[in-house]
């Protein structure tokens, strides 16, 4: 009774914990941060929803190329040439409330459908210091500022030799590498999940783990953010293509410069932590499923050697007992030892086609000339 309570309030603080977290992940801040500004601006008594917080966002990215523009008195600084480095900032500012909406699913799938599964007070205290992770907002702007200043001392370099770098451009990938550091924060995170949930005690239909509600939610915890991050790639690719004609990199070869940056180098990041992701949230499903399984099975087994030790072994009903209980082991050791259905492997599949898809799309003139070649 006392161990029960223990749980039960572990959990209710657990919940109320990923209730404030929702809203106090860097993403949020960052979106409630805009909100003050037009809250103070309107004299509303409440922070505007996360769109227009957005709008706001895509406006103040785009805002040091405009001020470059007025001060150099020149519009290329954000349109005409430098007209998809613009596109392209105000496409990464969305990623900042992509990856709230997608903090915000998974906090509340783990609130609603996980906390009350976990039947272990150490795994709900695990899980808490794990998720307040995201509480750190100092140690997530350093890891996002150090790679945005990392990749942007790389990238620049390596588009001076294809562009001419105007202070317009400069800033534009800036703002940009700032939305990518918030990627890789959020994917470093997110990737650490199979080793967490893999080793917590839950709740599962004992007869046949894999079918458990449980197992089901989790699965689609460990699918849902990274079919959207394909989604996204997908799209991101489709707008670039329309600019495609400026990335040629004038030497020898000749190489379309856009299949290298936006299509092989995001295709490469995209599906390696995709497939690596995909292997470890299925090991970590088998586990959870495997462990309950042979936890039963044992309990089965030792009920078996209790009924065939005792001493009326000869009566009928002793010998139906253990057939049913054998009958019942044969069952269990036969159901699936996996949540990897069909349905899953398809979705994966899916997820890594997506950016595929979106680039083939985007070069199919390139593609039909080189196959029209003799």
């Amino acid at each position: 009774m006392k161990r029960a309570l223990e749980i039960s309030k572990q959990r209710d603080l657990l919940k109320q914990e990923i209730n404030v977290l929702i809203e106090n992940t860097l993403p949020a801040r960052i979106l409630q941060t805009a909100g003050s500004l037009i809250q103070r601006l309107t004299r509303r008594p409440n922070l505007p929803p996360w769109y227009i917080n957005t709008i706001l966002l895509g406006i103040i990215a785009i805002f040091p190329q405009f001020l470059a523009a007025l001060i150099l008195w020149d519009s290329n600084q954000i349109i005409g040439n430098e007209l998809l480095w613009s596109i392209t900032t105000e496409a990464m500012v969305l990623v900042i409330p992509a990856v709230y909406l997608l903090l915000k699913y998974i906090l509340t799938i783990i609130h609603d459908h996980i906390v009350n599964d976990i039947e272990e007070n150490d795994n709900l205290i695990k899980l808490q210091e794990f998720l307040l992770e995201l509480r750190k907002l100092p140690r997530s702007m350093t890891v996002v500022l150090l790679v945005s200043i990392i990749w942007s001392s790389v990238v620049l370099p390596l588009l001076s030799t294809v562009f001419s770098i105007n202070l317009g451009v400069f800033l534009a990938v800036v703002v940009g590498n700032i939305a990518l550091g918030l990627i890789l924060f959020f994917m470093s995170w997110y990737m650490q999940f199979p080793s967490q949930f893999q080793n917590y005690q839950y709740k599962l239909y004992k007869l046949d783990p894999a079918k458990s509600e449980v197992i089901s939610h989790i699965s689609n915890l460990l699918t849902v953010p990274f079919f959207a991050g394909a989604i996204f790639q997908a799209t991101l690719i489709l707008v670039l293509s329309f600019f495609k004609d400026q990335f040629k990199v004038r030497t020898v070869t000749d190489i379309p410069w856009l299949l290298i940056t936006f299509v092989f180098f995001p295709l490469f990041v995209v599906w390696l932590p995709l497939i690596v992701h995909f292997i470890n949230s299925q090991i970590a499903i088998n586990k959870i499923i495997n462990t309950a399984k042979w936890h039963v099975l044992a309990e089965i087994q030792h009920e078996i050697d209790q009924q065939y030790t005792t001493p009326k072994l000869q009566l009928t009903q002793n010998i139906e007992t253990i057939n049913k209980l054998m009958d019942l082991y044969e069952r269990l050791y036969n159901t699936y030892n996996s949540k990897l259905a069909a349905t899953r492997i398809l979705s994966f599949l899916n997820q890594l086609i997506l950016p595929l898809i979106a680039s083939l799309i985007s070069n199919y003139k390139d593609i039909i000339n080189l196959f029209s070649q003799p």
